[in-house]
C-alpha cells in the first residue's frame, strides 16, 4: 500500500511529460532485467493507461500490478479490474526484456484483451498479439515471436503438445525462448 501512495505523489509532473519522456521514465525503472523503482513505474503506468485508455487505475489495480510483479499471486473480485491489472503488469515483465504471455479461458476473452490493451502495449513499442484457433502455424509461428502473446489455455497448451511431437524444427510454433 505505501509503494502505491508513493506512486500518486509520484503523479503530479507526468501530465505534463511527452509520451517519449514516459517511456524514458517507465524504462528507467529497469535495471538488469528487475524493476528497481515500483513506485515510479506504477506513475507512470497510471499516467499511460489515461493517456491510452481514457481511464486511471485504482489503487486496488495497482496494488494487483505490484503483486504480480513481484511473483505473486493476486486474487481480485468480479469488476475490480483484472484486465487492467495484468496488462499493467505485463509491460513490467516485458520491459524486463521478458516474454509474457497472458492465459486466458477462450479465444474470445484473448482477443479482446489484446485488442482493448493493446494502446498501452503500443504506446511503449511492445509488440502483441492472440493466438487463435484459425491461425495457420506460420501465423501462429509470427504471433509467438512478439513481446506479449495472449493466448487461451486449451490453444497454448496444444502448440506445446504439438511441438513436442513434431519431427522436424520447421514444424515447431513457438520460438527457442518458449521452448
Amino acid at each position: 500500500k505505501a509503494t502505491v501512495s508513493m506512486s500518486r505523489s509520484r503523479q503530479g509532473d507526468l501530465a505534463d511529460l511527452t509520451d517519449a519522456d514516459l517511456v524514458e521514465r517507465a524504462r528507467a525503472t529497469v535495471r538488469d532485467g528487475m524493476v528497481v523503482d515500483a513506485p515510479a513505474l506504477l506513475a507512470v503506468l497510471r499516467e499511460v493507461t489515461r493517456r491510452t485508455l481514457g481511464i486511471a487505475p485504482f489503487d486496488v489495480q495497482l496494488q494487483g500490478t505490484l503483486a504480480l510483479l513481484n511473483g505473486d499471486v493476486a486474487e481480485m473480485a468480479t469488476g475490480e479490474g483484472k484486465t487492467l491489472t495484468g496488462a499493467m503488469a505485463t509491460i513490467g515483465y516485458a520491459l524486463q526484456g521478458k516474454r509474457v504471455h497472458v492465459i486466458t479461458v477462450n479465444g474470445f476473452l484473448a482477443a479482446r484483451d489484446d485488442e482493448w490493451m493493446g494502446p498501452m502495449f503500443d504506446f511503449f513499442g511492445l509488440t502483441h498479439g492472440a493466438i487463435q484457433e484459425e491461425l495457420t502455424s506460420e501465423q501462429r509461428r509470427e504471433v509467438y515471436q512478439r513481446d506479449i502473446v495472449f493466448g487461451a489455455i486449451n490453444e497454448l497448451g496444444f502448440d506445446v503438445l504439438r511441438d513436442h511431437l513434431a519431427t522436424e524444427r520447421s514444424e515447431v510454433v513457438r520460438t527457442p525462448a518458449d521452448v
